[in-house]
């Protein structure tokens, strides 16, 4: 019963696990990461295919697109590895706030993003900011 339960859940939200991609989005993914390792693949429709893997020893999600094109590229960071104006507009804005877990994000735009997971007692939040230090978006998890 969970199981079919969980398997509802993929499928309402468009993600449905599979051990594969097609074999053109993999022949990019391997040119773009060699040597990644425990990959696990995912289809989101409409969108097309996750990778989740490990590759340089950092946890990295990859986005295609069914056509095979790149979408963007996550990987989780060190805090320190955070800009300097990230890290300034975090604490402008989130005084009392404490960065748990950064991601930098690479897109097909040519745009380069930092993800920040902050917490303030049992609030958590997730803001997305420019290079420069722009907030662009906040959410709550």
């Amino acid at each position: 019963m969970k199981k079919l339960f969980l398997l509802s859940l993929f499928f309402a939200f468009g993600i449905i696990y599979a051990s594969n991609a097609p074999e053109a989005i993999q022949k990019q993914f391997e040119l773009r990461f060699p040597g990644a390792t425990d990959v696990t693949w995912e289809r989101e429709n409409p969108k097309g295919w996750i990778a989740e893997f490990i590759w340089n020893d950092r946890n990295v999600w990859v986005n295609y697109a069914y056509s095979t094109q790149w979408v963007e590229t996550k990987t989780q960071i060190q805090l320190t590895e955070l800009p300097k104006a990230v890290n300034e507009t975090i604490e402008s804005f989130y005084p009392d706030w404490k960065i748990m877990v950064a991601t930098k994000i690479e897109n097909s735009k040519n745009e380069v993003l930092y993800k920040a997971a902050i917490q303030k007692d049992s609030k958590l939040q997730e803001i997305v900011l420019k290079e420069e230090g722009t907030l662009l978006l906040v959410g709550l998890e």
